[in-house]
């Protein structure tokens, strides 16, 4: 029987029950059968009780069982990192039948992609390591190649500016040596004016020796100014045709080697941009040369 708050509905489900077929009156009724309806509400209590226990106890085993299904999942997670890095077995032989027991799974499918995407890591790596090789060679040679150049400009500098020096010490010897011969004309004239006898055949004049001084010291000017034009004859003879050749062909190539290095610097940016590794050395040797 239901345990029901109101008695009229305990009363009423009663009737429904036994069906009676005569009439009778409610008050009679309630009479009659109050006892027993009384004690089957109270007998409900216990009832109830118990529900909620079996309520509270099916919970607590809800509750372990959610916790035994993460316990069995983390299990199986960890199995699956274990198998990965399991030796593959061995396969063996029957001696006597001479036949090959049938091999065991290596790994499924997601195993062996893993394996060769470690592959490719791994050559990928290689190849950037390579190239950072090569990279940096190339920037020990440009070094080099900047620092050569640097050491040769700075002599066709002070080569240059001996020249300079040597062609105006000449030009300056030149533009005196005509002024000496103008007054040494001069002087002649002046002197033969004065020196002039009266009588033909009588030569005693007083500015011949000074007229052989004179001639003695240009003659001795000459020899220093052709001494010195042999000296800078020489110095320009001893250049080679060849070295501003080679200076050419040098700059040529390191205009090169920057062109390449700034390529091989691009790849390297690629590639640690691609797979987010770190670029350890840069461009050293710039474009400190490249105006020459």
């Amino acid at each position: 029987m239901k345990c029901l708050d109101c008695p009229c509905k305990t009363a009423k489900y009663y009737l429904r029950t036994r069906r009676f077929s005569s009439v009778f009156s409610w008050d009679a009724l309630s009479k009659t059968r109050q006892a027993p309806i009384w004690t089957a509400c109270l007998g409900g209590l216990p009832l109830n009780q118990e529900n909620q226990l079996l309520l509270k106890k099916l919970r607590h085993a809800r509750l372990k069982n959610k916790q035994l299904e993460s316990d069995f999942m983390k299990l199986q997670e960890q199995l699956h990192d274990e198998k990965k890095f399991m030796v593959s077995p061995v396969t063996k032989r029957n001696v006597l039948v001479q036949t090959e027991v049938s091999q065991c799974q290596r790994g499924d499918g997601i195993h062996q992609k893993e394996h060769e995407i470690v592959k490719k890591n791994a050559r990928v790596l290689q190849m950037y390591n390579s190239l950072q090789k090569r990279y940096n060679k190339e920037v020990k040679i440009n070094q080099g190649q900047n620092e050569t150049i640097a050491t040769l400009s700075s002599k066709i500098n002070s080569l240059e500016h001996q020249l300079r020096l040597a062609n105006q010490k000449v030009m300056a010897m030149e533009n005196k040596v005509p002024a000496n011969n103008k007054t040494v004309h001069l002087q002649r004239k002046v002197s033969s004016h004065k020196c002039m006898c009266k009588k033909k055949g009588s030569c005693s004049c007083k500015y011949l020796d000074q007229l052989l001084v004179e001639i003695q010291r240009l003659k001795m000017e000459n020899e220093t100014i052709s001494k010195e034009r042999r000296m800078l004859r020489n110095e320009l003879a001893a250049l080679d045709k060849d070295f501003f050749d080679e200076i050419e062909d040098l700059k040529s190539a390191l205009q090169e080697a920057i062109k390449m290095n700034i390529q091989y610097e691009k790849c390297l940016k690629q590639l640690s941009s691609t797979y987010g590794l770190p670029l350890t050395s840069t461009l050293t040797a710039g474009n400190r040369r490249a105006h020459l």
